[in-house]
């Protein structure tokens, strides 16, 4: 009863019809495969195919709400869950994939709580402004400069997403290495490895940039909240 009522009303609200949010359900859909695949079968490079194309979507779902004029709350949410969807599926599976390094469980578990919990406090302080986008919001430049410049903006995210992929094929290279070295290809072998090595980290630097900006964030928006129950009365009490 509770759901057919609730499903009565999708036909009257055109805002779950804006062509961005279908595009959300389309990234979530992607996603959702992608990952069931790879939890089936770790190296699948189609599962990182279908991955990465929701990854990609996500840099156009923005622009095409913004030039057809279907901005909207809904829109916002729907885009930051299923990014955090990315990304905490993508860190349990890294973690999988580790299962005996206490140093990665960790690592990842503090960043998949650092993303999650930053974008729920930014989350939080965009409905009560009622915005409808958490990107303009701020008085730090650094926040700003990632948000207002879109190429800053693409090149921190795709690079940082990139590190989740790049640390599957790293794996990878550790489980056939032994093989490898047996065969007529050891030196290329090497050579690959070491160019994979560097991109790795070099991935992981722009990685870490972002996580500064979801401690900035988080910083942001508790402030900006705390500052909002702060009144002179609460002051002399």
């Amino acid at each position: 009863m509770f759901n057919r009522i609730y499903l009565s009303q999708l036909p009257d609200n055109p805002v779950f019809y804006f062509i961005p949010n279908i595009i959300g359900y389309v990234r979530f859909v992607l996603l959702f495969c992608g990952m069931l695949i790879l939890y089936s079968s770790v190296f699948s490079t189609f599962g990182m195919f279908l991955c990465f194309i929701s990854f990609l979507l996500d840099f156009i779902d923005g622009r095409i709400a913004r030039m057809l004029n279907q901005t909207s709350r809904f829109g916002m949410y729907l885009d930051m869950c299923v990014d955090r969807m990315f990304n905490g599926m993508y860190y349990n599976f890294i973690i999988s994939i580790y299962p005996e390094n206490t140093y990665q469980i960790f690592m990842w578990s503090i960043f998949s709580g650092l993303d999650f919990v930053s974008h729920f406090m930014i989350g939080i302080l965009s409905l009560s402004r009622k915005q409808k986008s958490h990107k303009r919001m701020y008085n730090s430049i650094w926040l700003n400069r990632y948000y207002q410049n879109i190429n800053y903006l693409m090149y921190i995210l795709m690079f940082g997403e990139l590190f989740y992929f790049q640390n599957q094929i790293i794996y990878k290279e550790e489980t056939q290495s032994s093989s490898i070295e047996n065969n007529n290809n050891y030196v290329f072998y090497h050579v690959f490895n070491i160019a994979s090595f560097m991109y790795y980290y070099v991935c992981m630097v722009i990685y870490l940039a972002k996580q500064y900006v979801n401690y900035l964030q988080l910083s942001h928006a508790c402030l900006t909240i705390a500052k909002n129950d702060f009144t002179p009365s609460n002051d002399k009490k």
